[in-house]
């Protein structure tokens, strides 16, 4: 973080400013309407580098907001300001055997409000879904400064537009999240992560498929690949959750479906962390079914050093790896090339980080999809004045 703020695409803020409730964010937008001044809203800056570089960065918006505004154990519900880090509100929920059950790096940083404007999630999006998934309701300050309450505070809610999806995932394009209200679940009484290793990317796709099919209740259903030299190592990292006898009797079914027995690899997976020095980290979703013959194509566009950070969730067909070195050049064309596997299998892929060089060079979104208009018509109804992150969204919102 720079003297004044966090960079975003290059670009450094003119100001920053602190909000501590839904009334200064109003303020601190009414005012940058006026001007005609840019904001992009910051949490803890985990995800910023995701998307293109904005058009404009005068104003560096922090919702400092935190705490816990209403638990309710019995619905398993909570309402929380959206500065709060995800390890506070976890930590607090804890005390009463409850979690909001989001896994996401560095989640001592990470803020409830930036996870949600990023759709943000790890393994356990396999048994419990993403942020959009957990969201009840919200409160959003667009860019017109209206304070817009979406959604509610119980699990049925009265049918009508699910705004407070629309506003997951947006990036801070359409409004700024200042409070929400989330599905809890009960902390596991056991958890263990088992790891089955294989040297052949077809096993490995094999025993997915048999896992995949036996429908026991995973929490998080994950790929780890480890390479080095002519060497393959392709785990399949699978986290059970329940009561001691419930996590034993799918270790050993899992053991079965595998034909072998399981690593144990603790409570925690691997967390990959940003490396020194890299081209660009990206994230491709195809098919779950298409997941693994996609990373053996993605692996042999890699080099030995870009390889030790391929990994995915096998559930949802995510894949997430990284490029290093110092040839923008050959970083852009993998990209294209790996882009265009991606398009062939039905999937996307989306650029979530990339050194300076290739800011303004590549699109972080790639191809805008048919829904475009629509898309930006939305944009023009909450922030008509585009000074809500102007150009980090699809097609350039």
């Amino acid at each position: 973080m720079s003297a004044t703020g966090f960079r975003v695409g290059g670009l450094q803020p003119t100001r920053t400013v602190e909000a501590a409730t839904t009334q200064e964010v109003t303020d601190v937008i009414q005012a940058a309407g006026r001007e005609r001044q840019a904001i992009v809203v910051c949490g803890g800056g985990t995800m910023l580098e995701t998307g293109n570089p904005p058009d404009r960065y005068d104003v560096e918006l922090r919702p400092v907001m935190a705490g816990i505004k209403e638990f309710s154990p019995d619905d398993m519900t909570v309402t929380v300001e959206a500065g709060s880090t995800l390890a506070e509100l976890n930590g607090a929920l804890a005390d009463h055997g409850q979690r909001v059950a989001l896994d996401v790096p560095e989640d001592d940083r990470a803020t409830i409000g930036g996870i949600a404007s990023a759709n943000a999630a790890g393994g356990l999006r396999y048994a419990y879904g993403t942020p959009r998934d957990l969201i009840l309701g919200m409160t959003v300050i667009d860019g017109r400064a209206r304070r817009l309450v979406l959604g509610g505070k119980v699990v049925k809610n009265v049918a009508g537009y699910d705004l407070a999806r629309l506003l997951s995932g947006a990036y801070g394009t359409l409004g700024v999240i200042t409070e929400l209200t989330l599905r809890t679940h009960p902390v596991a009484e056991s958890t263990q992560r088992l790891v089955f290793d294989f040297d052949r990317v077809e096993q490995a796709d094999e025993v997915r498929a048999a896992i995949y099919a036996s429908g026991l209740p995973l929490a998080a259903f994950d790929l780890e690949a480890e390479h080095s030299g002519n060497r393959e190592r392709w785990s399949i990292a699978v986290t059970v959750e329940g009561s001691p006898s419930e996590v034993e009797h799918q270790r050993s079914r899992l053991a079965e479906l595998a034909g072998a027995a399981p690593k144990d690899a603790g409570n925690g997976g691997r967390e990959l962390r940003r490396p020194s020095r890299y081209e660009f980290a990206a994230r491709a979703t195809v098919p779950p079914d298409r997941l693994l013959p996609l990373a053996s194509t993605v692996s042999d566009q890699l080099d030995e050093e870009s390889r030790r950070f391929l990994h995915g969730h096998l559930g949802s067909g995510i894949l997430r790896f990284r490029y290093l070195g110092e040839d923008a050049g050959s970083a852009v064309s993998t990209l294209e090339t790996v882009r265009a596997c991606c398009r062939k299998e039905g999937g996307s892929l989306i650029v979530e980080d990339r050194c300076s060089q290739l800011h303004g060079v590549i699109d972080a979104w790639g191809p805008p999809p048919a829904a475009l208009p629509l898309m930006k018509g939305l944009k023009r109804k909450f922030d008509p004045a585009n000074i809500l992150s102007p150009g980090r969204f699809v097609g350039g919102i």
